[in-house]
């Protein structure tokens, strides 16, 4: 099982607190997710686990989960691309089976982008 490379997280609390204050929501299932454009023509993300969720073995499982839901559903969800997204797990992630995980988290990701506006850079400005 590979990890997400360096360039796909989103790792910086300023980037985190700005999807937080200036990101699209949409929750499906046992996940909610945030949207935001971030111009670098790939997406990032981030996936949290809140301490409410459990004790830290609880929640890296979770994060695990869905981190490898992300990765076997990325070619299923359309125009990610300069987006940072953050998925957000939620109560119930650890007793779901790996069917539903995949289908929340493909389901949440693409409630959330509908909702996004497309990105937007300086080489490509909107129309």
């Amino acid at each position: 099982m590979s990890s997400l490379a360096r360039a796909e997280r989103v790792k910086k609390a300023a980037d985190i607190d700005r999807l937080f204050t200036n990101g699209v929501r949409a929750t499906f299932g046992r996940v909610t997710v945030l949207a935001l454009p971030n111009c670098l023509g790939h997406p990032r993300l981030a996936v949290i686990a809140g301490k409410r969720l459990g004790k830290a073995v609880q929640r890296n499982r979770m994060r695990r989960r869905l981190r490898a839901a992300w990765r076997s559903g990325r070619v299923k969800i359309p125009a990610l691309s300069g987006y940072d997204l953050a998925i957000l797990a939620r109560p119930g992630v650890l007793e779901a089976t790996w069917t539903d995980i995949v289908r929340d988290v493909t389901m949440a990701v693409t409630k959330v982008m509908a909702k996004a506006s497309p990105p937007t850079s300086p080489l490509h400005p909107p129309t």
